[in-house]
């Protein structure tokens, strides 16, 4: 009886920890990431409500009402979007990826069971998650993730363009308003009521989610629409901007008086957007993440990862192709990389780059994987075509 073996090769990726932990099989579906947040432990279950501001009905009301908003609008851009309320699971997270022309939003309970979120805020998660698939540049500039905007532009989407439509025939005057935030709508929106409440609204969402980010561990100074980020990077981040930087690009969004429905450019990311060559004073991507003229983060340009071990060895043989594999890799060594892309060869071949940290052309597949060291299974008959 034949023996396949396979052998498997790890390429580091420098994108940073751009999302959360790994949820499902990267075989399966095109994954952007995993999270709304970077990676957690954080677990609140269905039956603690003592802590929840949002409560069932209203998750699923407010992901309805996102949803009937925008399924034109993804249409419109060639996908069928498809959002799954996951209230049972206790996540505290969201993700988005595509499974051929569907282009998916999973939005699990915990997130909305988190003391910090309110319903605006889960609205605002949603369409950033929505903001990946349609949001426009920067995207990100891994391969196998090129087809989404990347995690500044998806905030900066979310309140720019989509909230804007989700609540366009809402009566968008709220109770409890942080006073910088109105003022500076009302600066921007003067005389025009509905706008500068919109503008409020967004805002208040805007917070929900940065607070949202600030608690999962952070410290120093909350977040606060009074203290805007002073930093600048040198080039765009594709990864999660800092707590206070995305309450900036949430609150920028809504300050930009470009309308909703001017969409963001596939490729120009200032086109649909304020930017200050246009002349706009507010509304601004912030400098915290956003480089204008320069694209996304990039990728190692020297250095091999060390092989990964498949069943604790360096290649593996199997007879039976519905047998798992469990891959283990490590990275760690790699000073600011985020992941790796895992490659697997054809069966009882070779690469043809072994220690390369470009993809081989003639692999029989690969797969990206976040953290810098981790595991992951697969098998042969469902995971690999051509497997024999």
């Amino acid at each position: 009886m034949k023996v396949n073996h396979l052998i498997f090769k790890a390429v580091v990726l420098f994108f940073f920890l751009l999302c959360g932990q790994q949820i499902e099989s990267t075989f399966e579906k095109v994954i952007l990431c995993e999270g709304f947040l970077p990676p957690n432990d954080m677990k609140i279950p269905a039956g603690d409500f003592a802590i929840a501001s949002v409560v069932q009905n209203d998750f699923n009301s407010v992901l309805d009402k996102v949803q009937a908003a925008m399924v034109a609008e993804v249409a419109s851009k060639g996908g069928t979007l498809m959002i799954n309320k996951l209230w049972s699971d206790a996540t505290v997270n969201a993700q988005a990826y595509r499974q051929g022309q569907n282009y998916m939003v999973d939005i699990f309970g915990g997130l909305a069971r988190h003391p910090a979120m309110t319903n605006d805020g889960l609205a605002m998660v949603a369409c950033h998650e929505i903001g990946h698939h349609i949001g426009g540049a920067p995207k990100f500039a891994t391969a196998n993730s090129a087809w989404a905007s990347d995690e500044g532009e998806a905030d900066y989407y979310s309140t720019s363009k989509c909230l804007r439509k989700v609540w366009a025939n809402d009566d968008n005057k709220i109770a409890n308003e942080d006073p910088e935030a109105r003022r500076r709508c009302n600066l921007t929106w003067s005389n025009q009521v509905p706008a500068a409440n919109m503008c409020v609204r967004i805002a208040m969402a805007g917070m929900s989610g940065a607070q949202l980010f600030y608690q999962m561990g952070n410290s120093g100074q909350a977040p606060s629409f009074s203290t805007p980020d002073p930093s600048s990077v040198q080039q765009t981040n594709d990864a999660h901007p800092a707590y206070q930087c995305r309450l900036d690009t949430y609150f920028n969004g809504g300050l930009c008086t470009i309308a909703a429905t001017e969409d963001i450019g596939n490729q120009d990311p200032e086109l649909g957007a304020c930017t200050i060559a246009k002349g706009y004073k507010e509304g601004w991507r912030p400098a915290c993440w956003y480089k204008s003229g320069t694209g996304g983060g990039g990728g190692p340009t020297s250095g091999v990862a060390m092989n990964p071990l498949i069943n604790g060895q360096l290649a593996g043989g199997s007879n039976n192709p519905n047998l798992a594999f469990y891959i283990n890799y490590d990275v760690s060594n790699f000073a600011g990389a985020g992941g790796v892309y895992i490659e697997v060869s054809r069966p009882n071949m070779s690469f043809s780059n072994p220690n390369d940290y470009n993809p081989d052309p003639y692999a029989l597949g690969g797969f990206q994987l976040r953290g810098v060291r981790g595991w992951a299974s697969m098998t042969p008959a469902v995971n690999l075509p051509g497997w024999g």
